[in-house]
């Protein structure tokens, strides 16, 4: 298995997110959604299976949160581009995962099937274990923040935490997710979960902590 996050991001499937974008959108076109899932699932659960067989050091790198964009599907290539402004690319969710997942949510949203896209995921929970379950909460949790169903998305979010404690990363993450959503209470009971190991995490809990804190007038 790869060592590292550029040998993880040198492999032929982070190379071919577009084509999959491609297909997904023709069977969308022809109004084949079923398959448009399947093809999700099948580009999804390949990436996930080589995250999961490196080195978690390999996958760890998470960029700096911020917009960034991506084009989106478009019968005859008339070419759309989309800000993102949640999530930043991360060790689950690469770009090409992020591109395709958005790409399905925007294919659905268009047809108004977006409740069968909720479903897909949700039934997929049911099933699954292990880390399997944690990449599939992001990716429901990601489907509603999109869709502006933000109290639904903070509660996947939260699950996603759970299967993953250790991720101090994403804990802060969903943290300032509270914060946004002006759950004040919420996001300090999440940073108080932080046991940090460095004194870098220690001080962006610290920070995060005392943004909070301001915000509800005990700071």
């Amino acid at each position: 298995p790869p060592q590292t996050a550029a040998k993880l991001n040198q492999l032929p499937t982070r190379q071919v997110a577009n084509n999959f974008v491609t297909v997904m959108g023709k069977q969308s076109d022809a109004k084949k959604f079923d398959d448009a899932r399947k093809t999700l699932d099948s580009y999804l659960a390949a990436i996930r299976k080589e995250n999961l067989s490196a080195p978690r050091s390999a996958s760890q790198k998470r960029s700096n949160s911020g917009a960034w964009g991506m084009n989106l599907y478009s019968q005859g290539n008339r070419g759309r581009y989309q800000q993102i402004n949640y999530p930043s690319p991360n060790e689950y969710y690469d770009t090409g995962c992020l591109q395709l997942l958005y790409n399905a949510f925007d294919l659905h949203k268009k047809a108004d099937l977006l409740s069968d896209l909720h479903a897909h995921f949700r039934k997929q929970i049911d099933q699954a274990t292990g880390a399997d379950r944690l990449y599939l909460h992001l990716a429901l949790g990601y489907l509603y923040w999109w869709g502006e169903e933000k109290d639904l998305a903070l509660d996947q979010m939260t699950l996603a935490t759970q299967a993953v404690p250790g991720d101090h990363n994403l804990l802060l993450e969903v943290a300032a997710l509270r914060e946004q959503n002006n759950e004040f209470a919420a996001a300090l009971e999440l940073l108080d979960s932080i046991t940090p190991l460095d004194h870098q995490m220690m001080q962006r809990r610290e920070e995060a902590a005392m943004r909070v804190a301001e915000r509800t007038g005990n700071g």
